[in-house]
């Protein structure tokens, strides 16, 4: 059986059986979320573990029993901006396609400059601060909509909680 494409949500998947499960489902193809409620050097562990089988996994702190954390843990926010997508493109006329419906987007004819940058299997967030404070991250999800991870971001050093104004 294959669980390419699909994505499962593992409750206590930081050790013993939970753990199990996890590395079963990564040798399956699942994109592996993990949540965890303490212990989060136990849930670090199986991520590395997971990512050692070539599989994909985020880890999410939040407590299954309680329905507004596990709600908040799922929150999708609407983007401000949409976080539009070149997605793949192999061949000029894809590029000029895409330039013609950002053109349309903003209801603009002049002239203007495109920043690229490459995206090797990653993940796009949009970064809010209030003042100098981070106060939402966004995943890019349909470009509309993205699911809230500023919890997640904020465990990565290079993305600064306080920036200087």
């Amino acid at each position: 059986m294959s669980l390419a494409g699909k994505v499962a949500v593992v409750t206590g998947g930081s050790r013993g059986i939970g753990r199990a499960i996890c590395l079963h489902l990564a040798r399956l193809g699942a994109k592996v979320v993990i949540n965890y409620v303490s212990r989060p050097e136990a849930a670090e562990e199986t991520k590395t573990q997971v990512e050692s089988l070539g599989g994909e996994c985020v880890l999410v702190k939040f407590n299954v029993a309680d329905s507004g954390e596990v709600q908040e843990a799922f929150k999708e926010i609407k983007h401000r901006l949409p976080m539009l997508s070149l997605e793949n493109s192999f061949r000029d006329q894809d590029i000029r396609d895409f330039d013609a419906r950002i053109r349309r987007f903003l209801k603009d004819d002049s002239p203007f400059d495109y920043t690229v940058e490459p995206k090797i299997d990653g993940v796009a967030a949009a970064l809010r601060y209030s003042g100098p404070q981070l106060e939402l991250a966004l995943t890019r999800g349909d470009g509309q909509r993205g699911d809230v991870v500023t919890e997640n971001l904020r465990t990565i050093a290079e993305i600064p909680s306080l920036i200087d104004l």
